[in-house]
């Protein structure tokens, strides 16, 4: 009775382990899927702590195959930066799992963010397995709520009624809509998901020097036409760049300073600078350059 007590508490602890390990990793990619999506970092932090307390093998009393009882479970924790989240858990044997991964902006997508917070709730209530989870985490990085043509006429839409809303005419409305049009060529072309993958600052300075030189070529041609007036330049440009504008950036920005995450704060702020700067460049490059063409 005592050798088979011997030779099971090993395939236990073998087992805790490989549960623990494979939480980790659900924890990583969760959080990894979250922050990439648009989740605060304070948020992002919360929910991988909450899914590395949930697991019953690292659990204070939890009762393994053979009967023995678990110790008091270790250190757990995550941290989590802009580009980066760093996790670490101690198993009761005193073994140590840590994991660390960087983190690329996926750009904001609400639908992804509630579906891996709806996933870890689901793993601290215990109503799913390790095994699914990790089947659901591949289905959710694959899931798309709306097609590409969807994307693009919104996009194409939210430059005409910016224009609109701007006190703009119908002339406006049209031009602003025309440049959404040149939006989604361009970022088919040279976006970081286009054929050239280009840095996103390059990305958003050319756009909006296309932008600005189209809007000039546009006034100009209606002028030419003999419809002077109809096109306000100002109120085109201002509306066409609404769709570049990093209202996300600038949202989790300031959360996450509020929240003391100074250093996500700081980086989510730069990026939304950079952006900023880049339209503002690129822009100014457009006018400039239809102005010496002229000349």
């Amino acid at each position: 009775m005592k050798q088979t007590e011997q030779t099971s508490k090993p395939e236990y602890k073998s087992t805790c382990s490989s549960d623990c390990k494979k939480l980790v990793e659900i924890a990583l990619n969760i959080g990894d899927v979250m922050l990439k999506h648009g989740a605060e970092t304070y948020r992002v932090e919360d929910t991988m702590r909450r899914i590395l307390s949930c697991s019953p093998c690292c659990q204070t009393g939890s009762q393994g195959p053979a009967g023995d009882t678990v110790s008091e479970a270790g250190y757990r924790d995550a941290y989590v930066t802009y580009t980066g989240i760093m996790v670490t858990l101690e198993l009761p044997g005193g073994e140590t799992i840590t994991k660390v991964k960087r983190i690329e902006n996926g750009g904001a997508n609400y639908n992804k963010l509630y579906l891996a917070n709806n996933l870890s709730r689901k793993l601290c209530a215990g109503t799913i397995s390790l095994e699914e989870a990790e089947g659901e985490i591949r289905r959710i990085r694959e899931s798309r709520i709306y097609p590409e043509w969807v994307v693009g006429v919104s996009t194409v839409l939210i430059a005409a009624m910016f224009a609109v809303l701007f006190g703009g005419g119908l002339g406006d409305c049209l031009a602003a809509g025309l440049n959404g049009v040149f939006i989604i060529v361009a970022r088919q072309l040279v976006g970081q998901k286009g054929r050239l993958q280009l840095p996103a600052f390059i990305e958003t300075m050319l756009i909006s020097l296309g932008m600005a030189y189209l809007t000039r070529l546009l006034l100009s041609g209606v002028e030419l036409a003999g419809w002077p007036g109809s096109i306000d330049q100002g109120t085109v440009i201002t509306s066409s760049i609404m769709p570049l504008v990093p209202g996300v950036a600038i949202t989790n920005a300031i959360r996450d300073t509020l929240q003391g995450d100074y250093m996500s704060g700081g980086s989510r702020a730069m990026e939304a600078f950079v952006t900023a700067a880049g339209i503002a460049v690129g822009i100014g490059i457009g006018l400039i350059l239809f102005r010496i063409m002229l000349e």
